[in-house]
């Protein structure tokens, strides 16, 4: 859920039966909904240990530099 204390957006969830409510630091509800977003993904990336997949980096494309 977003909402705004003076023009300032915050989200305020739960996780795990614990309470985020957070500050955005933003005026825009679109960069406040995002920011929600992505803390929502960090905490499910941390419960189950997912890591960022990296990209294979051929030999072919260092020759290219």
């Amino acid at each position: 859920m977003l909402f705004r204390r003076n023009s300032v957006w915050w989200y305020d969830f739960s996780f795990r039966n614990q309470r985020v409510r957070e500050s955005t630091h933003s005026r825009s509800k679109t960069v406040a909904r995002e920011a929600e977003q992505q803390r929502r993904r960090y905490l499910e990336r941390g419960i189950h240990n997912i890591t960022e997949v990296q990209q294979n980096v051929l030999p072919r494309d260092h020759a290219r530099k």
